[in-house]
């Protein structure tokens, strides 16, 4: 089923065997659609699917086909005929009492399956969360907590930390500011820096320490990825690492640019001028950094070669912000392969993006705030809005 043939069935809430027949034809779970060979019998595999419908609901909707195993074979399911939409919601309804799926059953080559229709969030409403603690899953503890969030992340569903259920929140109470920004940068002697634009860095110490030691020239990384979901506070972390650099010097020059092309502000999703996309734009950057000016008619390979000049002459720290929107492929060969062309030279990369696997023999996943850290944002958060009433334990609903 590819994304217009979703979109079409699920703006109709079908639960038709159409909905079958096109799942059988691309044979590959995604981001909307899911394959579960029987439906759940034990209470554990009822929160276990619950988990699902909420990580299908607060992405796009999408569609649970029970009766196919993994490679999308018929295996059927009789005991489709012993459910119905009903009978579904009642039981995944204590953990998620506000989302209400669709169930149909149907016959394919003799065989029962059955079709689940899960819808999505109204644009600019906040993800729903887990109204109560799941069962226990062994000795990992519980499946989920009341209050986790989980979200569609290619073929899986994936828990979100609670930093982005703030901002998730607001962004809904906020909407969307259409307005196109710049990414604002501090130029101070060799050093390009992003702005930052928070008033003050809550938390975060064990990984301040980590991505300082990462980054000493002495160390053997050279490409240290800062990793994690959106909203999850890759670039402000990496934007403080780069200014603590600048203020001990420990780099002779810092080049800083950005892929950037939406984020979080006050007035909700803004929009940004990108003006960052290839190779070219990386390369005169480069020479910018150090104080040097292309011509617009310098090649790629002069300007190359000028840059593999001008790294011999001094330590120089690369960060590149949102790289999992990068799509020149030159770029990352660049990093991994002609930023250091010497053993002497102390280069780094430093990268935020959302992909894990993105260049880096030294990756940081960047995980939520602990609950100290929670409850000191909510109480900034709380004092900025007059909203004395709102805290960590009483959540984070704004909507009267």
């Amino acid at each position: 089923m590819n994304r217009k043939q979703f979109e079409e069935l699920h703006g109709y809430e079908d639960t038709s065997l159409r909905i079958i027949d096109c799942a059988l034809q691309g044979k590959c779970e995604q981001e909307w659609i899911d394959v579960k060979e029987f439906l759940p019998e034990t209470a554990l595999d009822w929160a276990e699917l619950a988990k699902d419908v909420a990580g299908f609901y607060n992405q796009m909707g999408g569609y649970i086909i029970f009766g196919l195993d993994d490679n999308f074979e018929i295996r059927g399911e009789e005991r489709c005929h012993d459910f119905d939409s009903k009978l579904i919601n009642d039981k995944i309804s204590p953990y998620l009492s506000t989302v209400r799926i669709k169930f149909a059953s149907h016959r394919k080559e003799s065989a029962l399956l059955g079709v689940m229709y899960i819808p999505s969030k109204v644009e600019g409403r906040a993800y729903v969360w887990m109204e109560k603690d799941g069962p226990q899953k062994g000795s990992r503890g519980n499946l989920f907590r009341k209050r986790d969030i989980f979200i569609r992340d290619g073929d899986e569903t994936k828990a979100i930390d609670n930093l982005q259920k703030i901002e998730d929140a607001f962004s809904g109470i906020l909407g969307n500011d259409t307005s196109e920004r710049e990414i604002q940068y501090i130029r101070n002697r060799l050093y390009k820096l992003i702005q930052p634009d928070y008033s003050s860095f809550i938390g975060r110490d064990e990984y301040k320490e980590q991505i300082l030691n990462y980054l000493d020239p002495e160390h053997i990384s050279m490409i240290v990825n800062i990793g994690g979901v959106g909203g999850i506070g890759k670039s402000a972390l990496a934007t403080w690492a780069t200014h603590q650099l600048a203020s001990m010097a420990t780099y002779d020059v810092i080049i800083t640019v950005s892929a950037k092309e939406r984020e979080l502000t006050s007035k909700g999703i803004s929009s940004i001028n990108r003006n960052f996309f290839s190779y070219e734009d990386l390369l005169r950057e480069i020479i910018t950094g150090f104080e040097f000016e292309a011509p617009d008619d310098m090649s790629s390979d002069a300007m190359e070669e000028f840059v593999q000049d001008l790294l011999t002459t001094g330590t120089c720290l690369l960060f590149i912000d949102n790289y999992e929107t990068v799509e020149d492929s030159r770029i990352d060969n660049f990093l991994k392969n002609k930023l250091v062309t010497r053993r002497d030279q102390r280069h780094k990369a430093l990268v935020t993006s959302r992909n894990m696997e993105i260049p880096g023999e030294f990756p940081i996943k960047l995980d939520g705030l602990n609950y100290s850290e929670l409850e000191t944002l909510f109480s900034l958060l709380a004092d900025a809005m007059n909203r004395p009433d709102l805290t960590i334990d009483n959540g984070v609903d704004l909507s009267s």
